[in-house]
Order: structure tokens, then C-alpha cells, then sequence
């Protein structure tokens, strides 16, 4: 292995990973995650003298957990058309409001956080539909980005829901 111990150097290295992640990802169609979870290996192993225990301990395990779950749930929702016939049939049933897209958006992602499963989860749902609900309505896709984020954040802040908790005894703790 290379023992690299400049930082610029790697730094530039990890960027040129994650670029070329992206190019492989994108030309060959196969799962960008999986493909940046080995770069990163790669790169910390074989280029800068990591143990595979050290790489394995910068990420926390429900970091991780919910990344390579959610990628890989994701991806075979999205090769197997699952996620185009959900974005089509959300596009024909507010056909003709689609002005209140962002309004829409903000409301499942908080049914969904207010049902008990916090912020996060709305949030994965709804991203992997934001990408081409944006680009058939010709909406920008920051606006329906942070309308997910809201209606997940404002949702997953009750007391019953996952992260509600944390957020009641945090304020319980500064009384």
C-alpha cells in the first residue's frame, strides 16, 4: 500500500474517488452507494494505510445502517419502476393543482414523520420522488427539497414520534 500523509493529497484523492463513483455509477447503472462504500475502502486501505477496522469505525453503525439500507431498498424500487409509477400517479391525481406541489409534498412528509417515524424516514422517502416530480412539473427542485424537509421535521417532532423524545427531554433538561 501507498502511505500517503499529506492531507491535500488525500483529499484530493477522495475527491477524485467520488467522481469517478459517480461516472461509474451513472454510465454502468449500478448502485452509486455500494460503489462509494468500496471506494472509500479502497481509498483508506490501499492508499492511505488504514486498517479496515479504523475505516469501519469513522462511521457510526445506524449512520451506515440507514445509508446502505435505504440506498439498496431505493435502487431496486427505482430499477424495478416503482418509484416512476408512484411519481405518475402522484402527477395525475393533482393534475390540476400543480402549483401546490411543495404544499403536497410538505403534507405527506408530515403524516408520515407525525405517524411515528421521525424525520428521517419521511425524507428518504420523498427524495428519491422529488428528482423526477421536479423535472415533470418543471419545478425547482431546492423548493420541493425543502418543503420535504419541513413537513419531515415539523412531523417528526411530536412527543410519540421517534425524535420527539429527544427534542422533549432536551427541553425538559433545561428547565
Amino acid at each position: 500500500y501507498l502511505m500517503i500523509t499529506d492531507p491535500a493529497i488525500g483529499i484530493t484523492l477522495v475527491f477524485a474517488a467520488l467522481i469517478l463513483v459517480i461516472v461509474i455509477s451513472t454510465k454502468k447503472k449500478v448502485n452509486g452507494g455500494v460503489c462509494a462504500i468500496f471506494a472509500a475502502f479502497l481509498v483508506g486501505v490501499v492508499l492511505c494505510g488504514k486498517t479496515v477496522t479504523s475505516i469501519i469505525n469513522y462511521w457510526p453503525l445506524t449512520v451506515m445502517f440507514i445509508l446502505i439500507s435505504t440506498t439498496l431498498f431505493f435502487n431496486i424500487a427505482r430499477e424495478n419502476g416503482t418509484m416512476e409509477v408512484l411519481t405518475h400517479k402522484l402527477l395525475y391525481k393533482f393534475r390540476k393543482v400543480t402549483w401546490a406541489f411543495p404544499f403536497i409534498i410538505f403534507a405527506i412528509n408530515f403524516i408520515v414523520g407525525a405517524g411515528g417515524a421521525g424525520s428521517v424516514a419521511p425524507q428518504l422517502l420523498m427524495s428519491a420522488l422529488i428528482w423526477p416530480l421536479s423535472m415533470a412539473l418543471g419545478m425547482n427542485i431546492i423548493v420541493l427539497m425543502v418543503a420535504s424537509w419541513g413537513g419531515a421535521v415539523a412531523g417528526g417532532g411530536f412527543f410519540w414520534s421517534s425524535e420527539g423524545v429527544n427534542r422533549i427531554a432536551f427541553y425538559l433538561s433545561l428547565i
